[in-house]
């Protein structure tokens, strides 16, 4: 089995590339590939000893995804990126025909518990439920070609079907539909969800799935809650103890332990083992050699909710930037700037 990122468009993503020598240290056994479009990557990929695969865009792409809706000034085509990485997966699963692959999110961070055994043992698609809305590829592992080909003609069929999507509602939609196709891996423990609507009927399936992989993932709840948001989405400043897209799972429910460099969450008088955690603040210092240090800080200072708010300049920086490019600075925007630096801190770009 192959670790498979996929890096598309010009962004620099250096997160990734450290994510990458964190992950070499960590499970030296696994091989990683990159999945690029761009050859100006190409340099740092051989550095780091990976494989490179170069994905060609055909007609057949282009003829789904050009009249799909999103906001194409988002971050250079940011939603279209994050549909398009599953064609350049298939792209690049058809070329190696005899691999499993695990496809991680640039800014997901794996813990030494991973149990890359269990991943060993399935023989489905398999991805991670946000929400009852949507679903996340933050962690998505295919066992084979063939199913990885069958997801990219459901995801055609979707956008065929509504073109104001995005990959978290396709996924959730193909999901539902094809539940014997798709295993969701466990986010959370029943026991921890406090809302009748979860927790009636009870759903044993997902205990048991719990109990399987001795743990669980986190899409995104639990990595927001410890350690922030994406500060380039509040002029610079890193949010934590807040949630992201409405998750099912509130982690403000929750306590948090990490000794041994085992991360644990806690509630209901119910513990779990936490496998991975989603760096959506994309701080290089959580994917470094003393990521361990960081991570222990931020689970300590999260027991009485202290530093709430860390500040990045640089990544203030390039949301200026990148709002200046894309012709959104305003006299309204301005303002909110000086708010958040001054007063307020609640500064939303991208609510």
């Amino acid at each position: 089995m192959q670790i498979v990122f996929v890096h598309l468009g010009n962004y620099k993503a250096k997160h990734l590339w450290t994510n990458i020598k964190y992950l070499q240290r960590l499970f030296p056994e696994i091989k990683i590939s990159v999945i690029v479009d761009n050859l100006s990557h190409s340099r740092t990929i051989k550095r780091l000893n990976c494989d490179a695969f170069f994905f060609e865009r055909n007609n057949v792409v282009n003829k789904y995804l050009i009249n799909l809706y999103y906001d194409k000034d988002f971050r250079g085509g940011f939603w279209k990126y994050t549909i398009e990485r599953f064609i350049a997966l298939n792209q690049w699963h058809q070329a190696n025909l005899n691999q499993k692959f695990l496809h991680l999110e640039s800014d997901n961070l794996l813990l030494g518990t991973f149990p890359w055994k269990k991943f060993d043992q399935i023989e489905t698609l398999a991805w991670l439920r946000h929400n009852h809305y949507m679903d996340s590829g933050a962690i998505f592992f295919s066992p084979s070609p063939v199913e990885t080909s069958w997801l990219v003609n459901e995801i055609f069929n979707q956008i065929n079907k509504n073109s104001l999507t995005n990959d978290m509602y396709i996924l959730n939609n193909i999901s539902k539909l094809y539940p014997k196709k798709v295993l969701l891996l466990p986010s959370y423990n029943l026991d921890w969800l406090n809302s009748n609507h979860f927790n009636e009927p009870r759903d044993v399936a997902n205990d048991n799935k719990v109990k399987e992989f001795c743990g669980i993932f986190d899409p995104a709840a639990i990595g927001v809650w410890l350690t922030g948001s994406d500060p380039r989405n509040s002029l610079g400043w890193i949010k934590r103890y807040k949630n992201h897209f409405a998750p099912t799972l509130n982690s403000s429910q929750l306590s948090f332990t990490f000794e041994n460099r085992i991360l644990v969450g806690s509630g209901s008088n119910i513990s779990e083992v936490i496998h991975n955690l989603h760096i959506h603040s994309k701080q290089k210092i959580l994917f470094s050699r003393i990521s361990h240090l960081f991570l222990k800080f931020y689970v300590i200072t999260s027991s009485n909710q202290h530093i709430v708010n860390i500040y990045n300049p640089f990544a203030a920086w390039i949301a200026y930037k990148d709002l200046r490019k894309n012709r959104r600075i305003t006299p309204f925007l301005i303002y909110k700037l000086f708010a958040a630096l001054i007063k307020t801190r609640k500064t939303e770009l991208y609510d």
